[in-house]
């Protein structure tokens, strides 16, 4: 079982995850303000943080720098109703792991918890979505000599969310033009079954409407083709160590 601390200024909030986490059989710690948020830190070194973004005093933004600054394997779950585009990005930035928002139901707690415990103790799980099978057996072929991970592919958008339905994939790898359904419907129904997988783009197009959708759907990086492996490497290898795998 792990430690956990709940940072929330709403004493609603703090008791619906603390009550479910202890439940769960999980050490929990709470505090409602960003000051006794990182003295708990210092203290008890909890391995996950759920953390409200809107306080008083010091807010879950600059919480959220000093954590990671502290120990950036720390997995750090934003909740609030303020997940604006502008907002995310900046938390996504300092190294947000997740985000919940509110108002939220305790199986959306489930899902980021069994994510970000599922990063803590193994490799990562890539799953390619590319229709052109020769290109995925040169990505998977070189990557998998470099980097530890669990890798699948699916040569369509539709297969792809049939199988993030039945397993946990922590990074997905789409290209935008696919038969049926395209790149960014995959990614916005992948992200409604599992809104912790961190997408990165392949595409021919480069035009700035290519890239706002791009951030919009909640994609992380983006690669023009045709794809370069050492710089898809890369990119790969700064999720895995962003997210802090055990494998990183």
């Amino acid at each position: 079982m792990y430690k956990i601390l709940i940072v929330d200024d709403d004493i609603d909030v703090v008791e619906t995850i603390k009550n479910y986490l202890e439940t769960e059989g999980h050490s929990v710690f709470a505090a409602d303000n960003g000051k006794s948020a990182l003295e708990i830190v210092a203290k008890e070194n909890p391995g996950i943080v759920f953390l409200d973004i809107k306080m008083k005093g010091i807010d879950g933004l600059e919480v959220l720098k000093e954590i990671k600054a502290t120990d950036k394997k720390t997995k750090v779950i934003m909740v609030s109703a303020l997940l604006d585009l502008e907002t995310r990005t900046k938390a996504q930035d300092m190294g947000c792991d997740a985000y919940i928002r509110k108002p939220f139901d305790l199986d959306d707690v489930d899902k980021a918890l069994s994510a970000k415990i599922n990063e803590l103790i193994s490799d990562p799980s890539i799953l390619i979505v590319e229709d052109e099978k020769g290109q995925v057996d040169n990505i998977i072929d070189y990557l998998k000599e470099r980097i530890s991970a669990k890798f699948s592919y699916t040569l369509t958008g539709e297969e792809a969310l049939e199988k993030i339905k039945d397993e946990l994939y922590n990074i997905m790898i789409v290209d935008i033009s696919l038969p049926g359904i395209d790149g960014f419907k995959v990614i916005k129904r992948a992200h409604e079954i599992n809104p912790h997988i961190d997408v990165l783009i392949t595409t021919g197009y480069t035009h700035n409407q290519v890239i706002n959708e791009a951030v919009g759907n909640g994609v992380v990086d983006i690669m023009s083709k045709p794809l370069h492996l050492p710089v898809l490497e890369k990119k790969i290898m700064g999720f895995i160590q962003r997210r802090g795998f055990k494998s990183s």
